[in-house]
C-alpha cells in the first residue's frame, strides 16, 4: 500500500530521495527453487518528511505477511547476548525501581534472549511478539510471551494480566511500526508511574554518514533521529530525558523516556545529540539527495570488484543471510551468476534460498570446506564477531569484502 503522508506528523511533504524499485520481501527466504515462480515483490522508496525530518519509506506490506512466521531469531548472535547484558547493567543503574521483582515487558521479545537474563536475575519478565512461531519457542524456554502485536489493546492485557511495568523495553521494534502513535499510547497505558521506557531504534545519523541504504527494507518502516522521537514521545505524555549511542546494527540508539513531569532530569546526552543531528544537515533535501548519488557510487564499485574477482577465476561467496544482505544484494543485481552460496548460523535459514536472488543458504562450516577465495560480508554489523569465528579461513587465506561505504578488505 502506497503511504503519501508522515507517519509522525501527518503532513503530505514527503520528498522521495532514492527508489529502489520493486524488491522481494527481506526475509522471506524461499523453500527451494518451485517458490520462485510466486515469488511476491512490493515496490519501495526512501522519503524524507520535510515538514518534521523523518526519514521513512512510502510503502506498506501487511503486518500479518511480514511477522506472522518470522525466520530471524536473536538467540543466535553472540553480540545480541552482549548487548543484553549491557541493557541490564544499564536498567539496573536507574534511579526508582523496586528493590524487588521489578517487571519488564518487551516489545517484540522474539525469542526471549534479552529477557532470559533479567529473569535469571529474578525480575519478573513478559514478552510480546507477533510471530506465533517464535513466540512458542520463547514460551518454551519459559519465558512468558503472548503472541501479539503491542499497542493500546495489548497494553491494556498486559496491564490487566501482570500490572503496570517498572520497565518498557523495545529493542529494534518501532521502526516496524506504521501505527506510532498507537504503539506510543500504548507505552503510557502499560507503564508504572515511576517507570521507565527504553527504546533503542537505529540511529539515522550513523545510517546517513555510513552510508547504510541496505537498513531499507519493507519491514523497516523509518529511521528516527533524536529529533523526531523525542517529538513523537511528546505528542503521548512521555519525556526522553537520556539517550546513549550504542554500536549494534551499525549504529542505535538507546532512549530512555518517562512520564511527563517524571523525577528523573533531562541529562546532557539529549542536546547534545540533537546538536549533532543537526550540523549533519539530516531534516535538508540536499543531504540526503547526496546520500543517494552516494549510494549509486558504492553499488557500482561493488558491482565492478565482484565482477572483476569473478573474471580472474575468483570463488566468491556471502556471508550473512540478515535482512541488510539481502537489500544489498537486490538493489545491486547481485545474483548467483556472481555469489556461489551464503552462509548464515540460522538453521532455520540454512537449506533455503535469499529472497529475490536465489542464492542457497547454507551452514558457516561450510566456508572451511569450500573455501571460497573472498567472502562478502552481508552482515557487515557484526563483522569482529564474525572475524573471531571465522580466524581459520582467513588464516588459510580467504579473505572478507566489507561493503560499506565502499568496498574494501577487511
Amino acid at each position: 500500500m502506497k503511504v503519501t503522508a508522515c507517519r509522525v506528523c501527518g503532513t503530505s511533504n514527503l520528498f522521495e530521495v532514492m527508489d529502489f524499485g520493486r524488491m522481494a520481501l527481506a526475509n522471506a527466504y524461499l523453500a527451494d527453487a518451485s517458490a520462485i515462480a510466486g515469488e511476491a515483490m512490493f515496490p519501495m522508496a526512501l522519503c524524507l518528511c520535510e515538514q518534521c525530518g523523518y526519514v521513512q519509506i512510502n510503502e506498506e506490506v501487511a503486518p500479518e505477511v511480514l511477522f506472522k512466521n518470522y525466520l530471524y531469531v536473536t538467540g543466535v548472535s553472540e553480540a545480541v547476548q552482549q548487548h543484553g547484558r549491557l541493557l541490564f547493567r544499564l536498567v539496573s543503574e536507574l534511579p526508582g525501581l523496586p528493590h524487588e521483582a521489578p517487571l519488564i515487558l518487551e516489545a517484540a521479545s522474539n525469542d526471549g534472549t534479552i529477557l532470559s537474563i533479567f529473569q535469571r536475575e529474578g525480575w519478573r519478565v513478559v514478552g510480546i511478539d507477533p510471530a506465533e512461531n517464535v513466540a512458542r519457542i520463547a514460551n518454551a524456554r519459559g519465558i512468558e510471551t503472548v503472541p501479539d502485536f503491542f499497542g493500546h489493546r495489548s497494553a491494556l492485557q498486559v496491564v490487566q494480566r501482570s500490572g503496570h511495568a517498572d520497565i518498557f523495553l523495545a529493542r529494534h521494534v518501532i521502526a516496524h511500526v506504521a501505527g506510532l502513535h498507537e504503539f506510543v499510547e500504548g507505552i503510557g497505558v502499560v507503564l508504572a508511574d515511576d517507570g521507565v521506557a527504553i527504546i533503542e531504534c537505529s540511529h539515522v545519523l550513523p545510517f546517513f554518514l555510513g552510508l547504510q541504504y541496505d537498513q531499507v527494507y519493507h519491514e523497516h518502516l523509518g529511521y528516527l533521529s533524536v529529533t523526531v522521537l523525542k517529538r513523537l514521545l511528546e505528542m503521548h505524555g512521555l519525556d526522553l530525558f537520556a539517550v546513549q549511542e550504542v554500536g549494534m546494527h551499525g549504529g542505535s540508539l538507546l532512549a530512555f523516556a518517562q512520564k511527563a513531569g517524571g523525577a528523573r532530569p533531562r541529562q546532557e546526552s539529549v542536546d547534545r545529540v540533537l546538536q549533532k543531528e543537526m550540523e549533519a544537515g539530516l531534516a535538508g533535501r540536499k543531504s540526503w539527495i547526496d546520500f543517494a548519488r552516494r549510494a549509486q557510487e558504492q553499488k557500482t564499485a561493488l558491482i565492478t570488484e565482484l565482477r572483476k574477482l569473478k573474471q580472474e577465476g575468483k570463488r566468491i561467496a556471502a556471508y550473512g543471510a540478515a535482512a541488510k544482505g539481502q537489500v544489498m544484494l537486490q538493489f545491486c543485481g547481485i545474483g548467483r551468476d556472481l555469489i556461489d552460496f551464503v552462509v548464515d548460523m540460522s538453521d532455520l535459514k540454512q537449506g533455503r534460498l535469499t529472497p529475490g536472488t536465489h542464492i542457497p543458504i547454507i551452514a558457516p562450516g561450510e566456508l572451511l570446506r569450500r573455501r571460497p577465495d573472498v567472502v562478502l560480508l552481508c552482515s557487515w554489523n557484526y563483522a569482529e564477531e564474525i572475524r573471531r569465528q571465522q580466524k581459520t579461513y582467513l588464516e588459510q587465506g580467504g579473505r572478507f569484502l566489507h561493503p560499506l561505504p565502499l568496498p574494501h578488505y577487511i
